[in-house]
C-alpha cells in the first residue's frame, strides 16, 4: 500500500502510527497501566469523538487531563481518514470500537 500511495495519505499513515504509538505507551508503561477508572475515561472520551463528534467535558484530575491531551491528538487523524472514506462502509478495523473497549476493561477487572 504505502509504495504506490499519494503523499498525503502516507503523511496521515504515518501521523496515526506516531500518534498510537503515544497513545499506547501510557497504558504500557504510563500513568494508566494501573488506573482503570482513568483508562476508561480516556478511552470513553475517544470513543464519543469518534463516533458521534460529540463534545465531551474534561476531566479535572491532572494526569486523565494529560492523557485526554494526547487523545485530542487523534481527532485531526480521524477527521481525515472520515473525508477520504466511502460513506455508508464501515471501517476494516475498528479498533476503538465501544465492543472492543468494554472486552478490553472486563479483562482487566
Amino acid at each position: 500500500m504505502v509504495p504506490s500511495a499519494k503523499q498525503e495519505l502516507v503523511f496521515i499513515l504515518d501521523e496515526f502510527m506516531e500518534w498510537v504509538f503515544r497513545f499506547d505507551d501510557m497504558f504500557d508503561n504510563g500513568d494508566l497501566r494501573s488506573d482503570y477508572d482513568a483508562a476508561k475515561i480516556v478511552i470513553d472520551y475517544l470513543i464519543s469523538k469518534c463516533e458521534k463528534d460529540a463534545d465531551v467535558a474534561l476531566p479535572t484530575d491532572a494526569h486523565v487531563k494529560a492523557a485526554i491531551e494526547i487523545a485530542r491528538l487523534h481527532e485531526p487523524i480521524h477527521e481525515a481518514i472520515k473525508a477520504r472514506s466511502t460513506p455508508g462502509k464501515p471501517p476494516k478495523a475498528q479498533a476503538f470500537s465501544p465492543h472492543h473497549a468494554e472486552s478490553t476493561f472486563a479483562l482487566l477487572t
